[in-house]
């Protein structure tokens, strides 16, 4: 006789069901946090704006033309940037001759020099311009070059380091708390060669995934998001790669020897004893060793910025 057994279904069904619950409450406590508070939303709509104006810096300050007629060819200029075209254009003698133009709304990048209104012109003072299309309206800098521009097109790098370093210390978190957590101090096994060549593979991605690539990076920060995501894409596939051939020799030099130790790597160990490192020294005095030591540019503030925050999230993970 073959005994059958019910099948309580309610075994599967309850976990998904507090699942939903607890979404629906914590998708709850955020409408409200926002609705009790009027400056909550302020601050967040603050924070879109400035994202998104960011992110549009090209398209509402810029002295290339949204569209371009000349004869009968009609252009997009500013979209033929991102490509690397039109880099060296004199545009103001260029719409001249023009048959139609669109310029954006604020019409100078933020290295373009007004010899006619430098010295720091203030926005309240009469300015030497052609029309009121020309204004600046937060007036010039020394140089001559346009303050709203310059606002508008910062709080595009502003985005890039804060959010490129935070997902870099996002990543450095989850990389070494994850580590720390599952492996323990007893459960990776190396041999002497393997531990060699991951030390080589460290100090070679290091150097060639960022010490050459340093004028790279720095240049497509200053250039667009899409840059961004390439150099940071290429710096990391890099890495990886040389940390695969590394690998991929120690398994061939282990595999000539015939008998070939293997040794515990203390992994939670150690990294939570350079975590205890890095939180036991005062944030000030890192960030004045580190410009100390290298030249300042907007990678070298992401380093920083990451650097000095991925402990917690480690720890949060581990």
């Amino acid at each position: 006789m073959i005994e059958k057994h019910e099948v309580d279904h309610n075994i599967k069904v309850k976990p998904i069901k507090e699942n939903l619950l607890t979404n629906t409450k914590n998708n709850r406590r955020i409408k409200l946090f926002f609705k009790e508070s009027r400056l909550n939303t302020f601050a967040l709509s603050i924070l879109f704006g400035f994202t998104l104006i960011g992110l549009l810096a090209d398209f509402i300050a810029n002295e290339k033309p949204l569209i371009l007629k000349s004869g009968n060819q009609i252009s997009f200029p500013i979209f033929s940037s991102f490509l690397g075209e039109n880099q060296n254009v004199d545009w103001k003698n260029k719409l001249l001759t023009a048959n139609f133009y669109l310029l954006p709304p604020i019409p100078y990048s933020p290295t373009n020099i007004d010899f006619r209104n430098s010295q720091s012109i203030s926005p309240f003072t009469k300015q030497n311009i052609n029309s009121l299309r020309w204004r600046h309206w937060l007036g010039t800098n020394e140089l001559g070059q346009d303050v709203l521009s310059g606002i508008i097109h910062g709080s595009r790098i502003a985005i890039i380091v804060g959010f490129t370093s935070m997902i870099m210390a996002l990543l450095l978190g989850l990389i070494f708390g994850g580590l720390a957590g599952f492996f323990g101090d007893t459960e990776v096994k190396w041999t002497q060669t393997t531990l060699i060549c991951n030390i080589l593979a460290l100090f070679s991605s290091w150097f060639y995934g960022y010490e050459t690539r340093k004028y790279k990076l720095d240049l497509a920060l200053s250039n667009s998001v899409y840059d961004v995501f390439i150099a940071i894409g290429t710096s990391i596939l890099i890495i990886g790669s040389l940390f695969f051939m590394f690998n991929k020799l120690a398994v061939v030099i282990d595999k000539k020897k015939k008998n070939s130790t293997k040794i515990n790597l203390p992994i939670d160990l150690t990294i939570m004893r350079i975590i205890d490192l890095l939180q036991s020294i005062p944030a000030l005095f890192l960030i004045i060793a580190f410009i100390a030591i290298s030249k300042p540019s907007t990678t070298n503030v992401i380093l920083i910025i990451g650097r000095l925050s991925w402990p917690n999230i480690a720890r949060l993970i581990r």
